[in-house]
């Protein structure tokens, strides 16, 4: 059969985890324990575990609301959340939530969560046009299944963004299925002095 490992992240947990993960790796040589510094309240876990993997790993999230902006840095992985509904990732309002732009293909897979509270700074897509939000795929072909991207209101928000290459022929086929995009909103603004009026469409920007 194949071989595999399985990763714990531990998110510098006081109540004995770091032992017991320990413990388990000791006597198990497909285990291994990543320990946080300190406790992030579930920031940074996701993204320890995507930095932590290699092509064709399983990241698997438990039930919870994490915190962060995660990238997958061009790997072609699984990350899977326990359940949409009760598996967040909140992007704080600091930047997009999810970034697929390394070059993945549809072995890349977002499965199983609800994104939402994307924002920062909106950078500018290769037709020009300011955007930030919920997930934003670039040059990529990743398969996104069972997720609800949500609730990402800020200024130039879009729920998902896709782009392709700004020249050629070239045509990127990502995989989308059960995705829902509900309730995102765009406004217009002002952000590190650069002004932003031209609100575009806030659920799927292509």
């Amino acid at each position: 059969g194949e071989s595999w490992d399985i990763v714990f992240v531990n998110d510098g947990s006081t109540d004995g985890t770091r032992r017991v993960l320990n413990e388990l790796a000791d006597r198990e040589s497909c285990v291994r324990a990543l320990h946080m510094r300190r406790n992030f309240g579930s920031t940074q876990a996701i993204q320890a575990g995507i930095d932590a993997s290699v092509d064709g790993d399983t990241v698997m999230v438990a039930a919870g609301t994490y915190t962060e902006n995660i990238d997958f840095n061009g790997k072609n992985i699984l990350l899977k959340g326990a359940d949409k509904t009760t598996t967040i990732i909140d992007g704080g309002g600091n930047d997009v939530v999810v970034k697929i732009q390394g070059g993945e293909t549809n072995a890349a897979v977002l499965q199983g969560f609800t994104i939402r509270n994307g924002g920062g700074n909106p950078f500018n897509t290769n037709g020009g046009r300011g955007v930030t939000g919920g997930v934003f795929i670039s040059l990529s072909e990743p398969t996104l299944n069972d997720l609800i991207i949500k609730e990402n209101d800020c200024i130039m928000c879009s729920g998902l963004i896709m782009q392709g290459p700004s020249t050629g022929t070239t045509t990127l086929k990502p995989i989308i299925k059960d995705v829902q995009v509900v309730d995102n909103k765009c406004s217009a603004g002002e952000i590190s002095g650069s002004s932003f009026s031209d609100c575009a469409g806030t659920g799927v920007h292509i």
